[in-house]
């Protein structure tokens, strides 16, 4: 897929309805899709949401570890790109690994 601003949303939003909707490997790999595309095309913004999507769908899998470290990850790429006040749907991520 090529790297546009569109193809990376388009990945993301594919990704958050496959996870809704009990795929969470195609979830997985839509945000490992819209991650690359986003690094590529957005920086922080992007990267910092598909690696709060990517925690989520991990958690869903009961992979507790990868879950918290990918929320973690996403916290960091929010306050780097100066958006800290967008930080909570991480936070709320995080929070929900138990």
């Amino acid at each position: 897929m090529r790297s546009t601003p569109w193809a990376s949303w388009r990945a993301s939003n594919l990704g958050v309805v496959a996870r809704e909707q009990g795929r969470p490997e195609e979830a997985h790999a839509l945000h490992e899709e819209a991650l690359a595309l986003f690094q590529a095309v957005h920086g922080a913004p992007g990267v910092a949401d598909a690696l709060r999507n990517l925690a989520l769908v991990a958690r869903e899998q009961g992979d507790t570890e990868r879950a918290a470290a990918l929320a973690r990850a996403s916290l960091d790429a929010w306050h780097d790109g100066g958006e800290a006040a967008r930080a909570a749907s991480s936070l709320g991520a995080l929070a929900s690994v138990r």
